[in-house]
């Protein structure tokens, strides 16, 4: 799949940055801990991380997850956000705020729609970024062999790992992950121009599965939201129209 983001406006950043309210990434995790190992290498910090969250065997079993909540936007107010989301690249995204203003956001693949209105360029690279987002921590796996170990992050004072994974065209994946727990507690994805981050914390597990059930988000620097999850439920099956408008 192509995406081209260069040569985006400012006004098209400006937008993206604003209407996205950083539709946070969701992270399955297990409540076993890791111990940090010194020297350690990229494939065991990565294999130490999928074990953390449940095991590769039971995160690809996974055909998908609700989760509802509360979102706290500093420019909107609060809303009640309701995310649907069936790997690789299939989201849903329902906000509906205090005023009764609500929007929808649709990602299937190479098609995107806001609203019922279909989108292509950035607000459909943002998108597949929250996919990759959502896709954590399996899509380390299936991407070893692509990631670059870009050492500790100075603000962590130590013990946080941060990686980076090639995506498509200009599109890229950084995460945080903490040595002690292999548990991914923050992530970078970009595109061009645009760049979203979004930490995490309070995990809880899920029929064997851990999520984050806060999520803070920023995008393009600028706080866009936080994300208090009051239910994940794993799916079976999510039929193809949930991804329709």
């Amino acid at each position: 799949m192509a995406c081209t983001t260069l040569g985006w406006s400012h006004r098209e950043r400006v937008i993206v940055a604003a209407l996205l309210l950083s539709v946070v990434c969701l992270c399955p995790a297990q409540g076993q801990q890791g111990e940090a190992q010194q020297g350690e290498g990229v494939d065991a910090l990565v294999d130490r991380c999928i074990e953390a969250y449940g095991g590769a065997d039971q995160l690809r079993a996974m055909d998908g997850w609700q989760q509802i909540g509360r979102l706290v936007s500093p420019t909107r107010g609060e809303a009640v956000m309701a995310r649907v989301f069936a790997p690789p690249e299939r989201l849903r995204v329902e906000i509906r705020f205090s005023d009764e203003s609500s929007e929808t956001r649709i990602l299937n693949g190479e098609q995107g729609w806001r609203s019922g209105r279909a989108v292509q360029g950035p607000m459909h690279a943002a998108m597949v970024l929250q996919a990759a987002r959502l896709s954590l921590p399996l899509i380390l796996l299936e991407g070893r062999g692509r990631i670059r170990d870009l050492g500790e992050t100075e603000a962590s004072g130590g013990g946080v790992r941060r990686l980076s994974l090639d995506l498509r065209d200009d599109m890229r994946l950084e995460v945080e992950i903490d040595e002690q727990t292999a548990r991914i507690v923050r992530s970078r994805s970009i595109a061009g121009p645009l760049v979203f981050e979004t930490a995490y914390e309070d995990f809880r597990a899920v029929d064997g599965v851990l999520f984050p059930f806060v999520e803070k988000s920023w995008a393009m620097g600028q706080e866009t939201g936080r994300f208090e999850i009051d239910r994940v439920a794993l799916d079976g099956d999510i039929g193809d129209q949930v991804f329709r408008p």
